[in-house]
């Protein structure tokens, strides 16, 4: 049997799921960028974000490994960094919601004081409120 014939199990270098080596790159440096906008925008430090990853400082620091060319953040490690910066903005919003509530109790009860204090009518407080 001629082996030149049957075709190889071996892709040469190309990735386990198929596709093209140049894929795999332009997949690789898609996540190593978006690796570096997600980092900054979390501004955490290396040992930080290590716990919160589940990696070590070691892997934390190498990433985005930019002159290794195998070596990449994974997507998984892509969305906890996303699901993070999900949460923070979430609780941003909830701190934003509660102060707004807290200055608003306070115009009243600040009102209600001035009322009490200088002995303005019901009428102008109301319309103070």
């Amino acid at each position: 049997m001629n082996k030149e014939a049957v075709p190889s199990k071996s892709r040469g270098g190309r990735p386990p799921f198929g596709g093209s080596r140049e894929a795999a790159a332009a997949d690789r440096d898609r996540r190593r960028d978006e690796y570096v906008d997600l980092r900054r925008h979390l501004a955490m430090s290396p040992a930080a974000l290590a716990r919160l990853l589940g990696l070590s400082v070691g892997t934390v620091r190498r990433l985005p490994a930019w002159s290794d060319p195998a070596f990449a953040p994974t997507d998984a490690t892509l969305d906890l960094m996303r699901a993070e910066l999900v949460r923070r903005a979430h609780a941003t919003l909830a701190e934003a919601e509660m102060r707004a509530e807290i200055e608003a109790e306070l115009a009243v009860h600040e009102a209600r004081w001035h009322v009490e204090k200088y002995g303005v009518d019901a009428e102008n407080l109301e319309d103070a409120a």
